[in-house]
């Protein structure tokens, strides 16, 4: 008598392998967006304490991220932020991105996600806006 699997049986388990798949490739994409919106959160919130400690030492805000007394590790999923001095004197951005999206916070909190692939922003669970 030979001992082996049937073709029925490898079938089955090909099956069971696929269904497995693709319960895991959504979690784990939504667990990396989430994970990307961490950091680029917590960096953005940092650089905007940052600007404000500036602005109090300075009556300006710094218009790059290099005068600021805020350091922070090369990024893992976002490149390195960009400090802007808009045209008004009390308003700064400062971005962060991420190749397909831009998360950017002014000085009054606010933060906006521009999309570069559409519907990224969302998936984020912020609402598209305009980042400078």
């Amino acid at each position: 008598m030979k001992k082996g699997f049937t073709l029925l049986e490898l079938i089955i388990v090909v099956i069971i392998l696929g269904v497995l798949v693709a319960i895991a490739v959504p979690t784990f994409t939504s667990s990396r967006l989430k994970i990307e919106t961490a950091e680029a959160l917590n960096v953005l919130g940092s650089l905007r304490a940052s600007q404000i400690r500036y602005y109090a030492q300075n009556a300006a805000y710094a218009v790059s991220c290099a005068n600021l007394d805020v350091g922070y590790t090369t990024l893992k999923y976002h490149a390195a932020p960009t400090c802007l001095n808009n045209t008004a004197p009390t308003a700064f951005v400062t971005m962060l991105n991420a190749g397909d999206y831009t998360m950017c916070i002014d000085s009054e909190g606010v933060i906006k996600c521009a999309d570069v692939a559409a519907g990224t922003c969302a998936k984020l669970g912020y609402t598209a806006g305009a980042c400078p």
